[in-house]
């Protein structure tokens, strides 16, 4: 090997080295900027899984309300039920006392008498 061809195999391993270097330079740029975004993601993730542990206790708390409702809405029903019994029974009685206290005033509450004749 001549010293020309030994020269010219040097530069080409400083040139490929160089070229080496440099690409190793961005693959560590890119693992930073990776790394920031991850980072970033995780963040977010935490962030995310915070609030659905919030929206879960939401969730069960507005179930659990709803049901007290349900429940207070069905005795509600059932005292509404009993009320409107109470008050159909109260207009019948209303309505037996109306006439007789009309046939009262009617007939001033006797038996008219026969006159004889």
């Amino acid at each position: 090997m001549t010293e020309e061809e030994r020269d010219k195999t040097v530069q080409f391993i400083l040139e490929q080295q160089a070229a080496f270097a440099a690409q190793m330079q961005k693959i560590a740029e890119a693992q930073v900027r990776h790394d920031e975004i991850f980072e970033k993601q995780d963040r977010l993730l935490v962030r995310q899984n915070d609030a659905i542990v919030g929206l879960t206790g939401i969730v069960g708390r507005l179930a659990a309300s709803a049901e007290e409702h349900e429940k207070r809405l069905a005795g509600t029903e059932e005292r509404l039920a009993t009320l409107e019994t109470n008050l159909t029974t109260l207009v019948e009685r209303v309505d037996t006392f109306i006439v007789v206290v009309e046939k009262h005033i009617a007939g001033n509450g006797r038996k008219k008498k026969r006159r004889k004749a």
